[in-house]
């Protein structure tokens, strides 16, 4: 995205082009200035305690036993990281998409039709 930027900042300007690729000139800025964000350093550090702890429980441990074996001292979050986690962000929002459909499919599945055959 940024190299976008660049190339077609000198033709367009980048407040065009980040409205029209509906991003922010602050976050163009931001990154471009190449330092990483507060978020991206606690990922970091939340993966190192993550790959730490996993290592440490011989490689066996499940999502459940890391969570308690974190704990709340560590401050590790819900999917607190993005890049390189098994927990990704936003994976833990369950969506019910087609309960209604899968629903209404059974009920028409148990049907019986009748009719006059010809």
């Amino acid at each position: 995205m940024n190299a976008f930027i660049e190339e077609n900042r000198g033709r367009f300007g980048v407040e065009p082009i980040c409205r029209a690729l509906e991003i922010s000139d602050s976050a163009y800025y931001a990154r471009r200035s190449g330092e990483p964000s507060a978020r991206e350093v606690e990922d970091g550090r939340l993966l190192a305690l993550i790959r730490k702890v996993h290592k440490e429980n011989y490689e066996a441990y499940g999502y459940r036993r890391m969570w308690k074996a974190l704990g709340p001292a560590s401050g590790f979050r819900s999917a607190g990281c993005s890049r390189g986690c098994p927990a990704r962000r936003g994976t833990s929002r369950r969506r019910s998409r087609g309960f209604g459909q899968a629903r209404a499919s059974v009920a028409a599945s148990s049907m019986v039709w009748v009719g006059a055959v010809g």
